[in-house]
């Protein structure tokens, strides 16, 4: 579609009164999606999904030149969510504005999907009124800050942003990220129990509470206690086994994902999993091990160690090119996965055996294996 603008400029403001559900598609000369003047027409509008537009440079233009919108409307929009795909010239999804007569207070759900010319997410007068906000998700995006800097406060004025409903923060592939929000602030998220986050580099889970400042997305013991889902890297993973924690910090995670261990001679930490006592769902996937576990110790602690380590219900192993084969005598898989029920092998090109013995099968009820190429056998004789 070559449209360059959508909307009449005189647009009667009853004529979408009723509309709900607003999707743009393939429109690859158009520059904004809601100018100005629009803002006061879709009053009712709950859903907003722009896709591949190939010129889409503002989604919610709240200025232009020959209007001041901050004068000449108020708007308290009921919008809930907004899913953004697929737009490489998107360089502003609200263009900032100072006033504080339009409001986003209804939304409940961003998406965003490689918009690599996104550099920020929020203004600063859109951000600190998202009490309603459930879940943020962005992948492949250019992403620098989620919300950007007040510009009308102090640099040494510290500010405080409360998100009471968001229950999920899931980051992938945005190796630009480094922080929340520019400047001195404290963030607080109650209701956080989903946390997601791989290949932000930039992103550090574990950090102090004065890091706030700048880099950390979360406090460890503010936040994680609360989690039941997680994701953890390279970086994570010795200080968690280190001790650096109280024992009982990751005590209700039920589902743990660790990604993009790189070191190629390493071995899983088996060790590591000892601290999550209510785990059921493993995930491991991007890493070069060689060995999926392994015994760390002495044959007598080892023993010990593995009795401490919860039983899952639920392994999936994708993208772990170096391992050759899964299950070895004796293995504390034994232990492990002695009540496992879900068993998914995703993309082990190397993967030549699980070795799994027939006992292995009683409480299992789903095992999905797929692109394993070279995998020659799956049950021990």
């Amino acid at each position: 579609m070559k449209a360059k603008k959508i909307w009449h400029s005189k647009l009667h403001t009853n004529s979408f009164s009723m509309l709900k559900e607003l999707t743009v598609k393939e429109c690859d000369v158009l520059l904004n999606s809601f100018p100005p003047f629009l803002l006061g027409v879709f009053r009712k509008l709950e859903k907003l999904i722009p896709t591949d537009c190939a010129s889409l440079e503002e989604v919610f233009q709240l200025q232009a030149q020959s209007l001041n919108i901050e004068e000449t409307y108020v708007v308290d929009s009921q919008l809930r969510e907004v899913n953004l795909f697929r737009l490489p010239k998107l360089k502003h999804v609200w263009t900032k504005y100072r006033k504080r007569n339009i409001s986003f207070k209804s939304l409940r759900q961003v998406r965003i999907q490689e918009c690599w010319s996104l550099k920020t997410l929020f203004p600063f007068s859109i951000a600190k009124d998202l009490q309603q906000l459930e879940s943020l998700i962005f992948e492949s995006c250019g992403l620098e800050e989620i919300v950007s800097k007040n510009v009308e406060g102090s640099d040494q004025q510290e500010i405080w942003f409360v998100f009471n409903q968001l229950s999920l923060l899931e980051f992938w592939n945005l190796p630009y990220l480094s922080c929340f929000y520019p400047g001195r602030n404290r963030t607080t998220w109650p209701a956080l129990n989903k946390l997601r986050i791989d290949g932000c580099g930039r992103i550090k889970i574990f950090g102090h509470e004065e890091s706030q400042i700048r880099d950390s997305l979360s406090l460890v013991d503010k936040v994680v206690p609360q989690l039941e889902e997680v994701s953890f890297s390279h970086d994570d993973i010795p200080m968690i086994s280190d001790g650096q924690y109280e024992a009982d910090l990751f005590c209700d995670i039920k589902f743990l994902r660790i990604s993009c261990y790189s070191h190629e001679s390493a071995v899983f930490p088996i060790s590591f999993l000892k601290r999550f006592y209510n785990l059921e769902i493993l995930h491991v996937v991007s890493c070069k091990f060689k060995e999926l576990v392994s015994f760390e110790s002495g044959a007598s602690e080892d023993k010990d160690m593995i009795i401490t380590i919860p039983k899952i219900k639920e392994l999936r192993l994708d993208a772990l090119n170096n391992i050759r084969h899964l299950w070895k005598q004796d293995s504390p898989l034994d232990h492990i996965c002695a009540s496992l029920e879900c068993l998914e092998v995703w993309q082990c090109g190397n993967l030549i055996s699980l070795g799994l013995d027939h006992s292995f099968f009683e409480n299992l009820t789903t095992l999905d294996i797929w692109k394993c190429e070279k995998m020659t056998e799956l049950i021990t004789s």
